[in-house]
């Protein structure tokens, strides 16, 4: 693109590779290009999904920002909150692809996961900022 694009609800593939996350080569053109990276908090795209820690990811982010430059990094949830799985379920049986896609998980189990115990909603944000502030970040 000639201007600068947003990749949102996906991580770096350097942490955990999960289809969704991103190589470093993509992050780093992101980022030169003037680009965004939303990080997504949806626990597929976790590395060990909704056992994940907080600090595991306040690392993650920390890498990613001495990567591609802080002003470049943000968060995008993938948050379903007080939505049933049907809702989800709806969303994963391939209307945006040409086969049949539920995302990171499959057709026996296409509901959303458990979130880590550390985000269960949006009332959270509180605890992500502390642990990046916690590594240097400012609030």
């Amino acid at each position: 693109s000639s201007r600068p694009i947003a990749i949102t609800h996906a991580n770096p593939a350097f942490w955990h590779p999960a289809r969704r996350n991103k190589s470093d080569e993509v992050l780093r053109a992101l980022g030169e290009s003037g680009g965004m990276l939303g990080f997504s908090l949806y626990p597929h795209h976790l590395k060990d999904k909704t056992d994940c820690t907080l600090d595991s990811f306040c690392d993650m982010i920390a890498r990613t920002a001495e990567m591609m430059g802080p002003q470049q990094i943000g968060i995008g949830t993938d948050l379903c909150q007080d939505q049933p799985d049907s809702v989800v379920e709806w969303m994963r049986v391939g209307r945006w692809t040409k086969e049949m896609d539920y995302g990171e998980g499959s057709a026996s189990n296409a509901g959303f996961p458990p979130m880590p115990d550390w985000f269960q909603d949006n009332r959270h944000f509180s605890t992500i900022a502390g642990g990046l502030v916690a590594r240097g970040f400012a609030d």
